[in-house]
């Protein structure tokens, strides 16, 4: 087995592992990717009660791999299916936890059919058609802009074993999401936000309703779901006026900063080469002058390095797939299906 550690937060999460999952495979490489999954199955994905078949989104970095919360984050459970459906479709099916498809529907299922109680709802909303941030009522149902993956939506629609039209209408509500919670000036996405996008405030993340960390992938997701679908003409309005506000702050400043207000003040005294490498993709949506800019810095930056280099290695890593045309959509052969 292998786990991919987050050096910063010195923990181990389902974000990075399914993250790692869908670079093996996209990278061919069916040893990793058989040695995160193993991880994950048996130390984060929860075995019984009303959490079964979730993960928990974080984990101790160390024996015996102690669940540090039970509760899930559901982007891992998201990238944990469309990986493992990429698997199968690459490589064919296993044994036991290696049976990728099924793992997948058994995952999707879980996030879509789990019997809501008074303390908890299901991730994935029936009636928003919506992802949720947390599935914990108590800390309040909203969703995140960057859980929106339309293309990954448009696939569990063909590829499931079951709610494929929730899936279908999904993609379109996300895509229609996308449009509506853009800010209209500066294009900037927030952490969090409600239903209709509006920017969310909670107690327990000070920039919860501000354009942060979350909300560096969500420029990423959009150049997906361009690149495999071009199913929504308004992804090149939208890229570009999000990559606008960032070109204007490159040249007043001669930096890009991490947080910022949703109209554009700054917030962190930092930058992020996560968020330049997602800006990076918007190439992929537009041929903007300012889109090529960020693609030629995207290929200049040094793989991100020290303390926080998780995250940003992470969304680096993606980015480059995306930019030399190896993150692709792996789909069912006659073999195979």
């Amino acid at each position: 087995m292998g786990f991919i550690k987050d050096i910063g937060s010195n923990d181990i999460r389902s974000e990075g592992m399914s993250y790692g999952m869908m670079i093996a495979v996209q990278m061919d490489d069916q040893a990793m990717f058989n040695k995160l999954w193993k991880f994950s199955k048996t130390y984060m994905q929860h075995e019984d009660g009303w959490h079964k078949d979730y993960f928990a989104w974080h984990l101790k970095p160390h024996a015996p791999f102690t669940k540090i919360d039970n509760n899930a984050a559901p982007d891992g459970e998201l990238y944990f299916a469309m990986a493992l459906m990429f698997a199968e479709h690459r490589w064919g099916a296993g044994e036991g936890i290696f049976q990728y498809k099924d793992e997948a529907n058994v995952i999707l299922n879980a996030m879509v059919n789990k019997p809501e109680t008074d303390s908890q709802a299901p991730m994935f909303s029936r009636k928003q058609k919506q992802i949720l941030f947390v599935t914990e009522k108590k800390t309040g149902l909203y969703t995140d802009p960057s859980y929106h993956v339309a293309a990954f939506y448009e696939l569990f629609a063909r590829w499931a074993e079951q709610d494929n039209q929730l899936w279908a209408e999904a993609a379109q509500v996300s895509r229609d999401y996308l449009y509506k919670a853009s800010h209209p000036e500066t294009g900037l996405y927030s952490e969090y936000a409600t239903f209709d996008g509006t920017p969310q405030k909670t107690s327990f993340n000070a920039i919860s309703h501000k354009s942060g960390y979350d909300a560096f992938r969500v420029i990423g997701n959009m150049a997906m779901d361009h690149h495999w679908f071009n199913a929504d003409p308004r992804l090149q309005e939208l890229a570009e006026r999000m990559i606008g506000f960032y070109a204007d702050e490159y040249t007043r400043k001669g930096q890009n900063y991490a947080v910022h207000e949703m109209d554009g003040e700054i917030v962190s005294a930092w930058g992020s080469s996560g968020q330049n490498a997602m800006n990076g993709t918007a190439a992929m949506i537009t041929d903007s002058q300012e889109a090529k800019q960020f693609t030629e810095r995207l290929w200049k930056q040094a793989t991100p390095s020290g303390k926080w280099r998780y995250y940003d290695g992470l969304l680096h890593m993606f980015a480059l797939l995306q930019m030399s045309g190896e993150y692709q959509i792996y789909g069912p052969t006659a073999a195979n299906n």
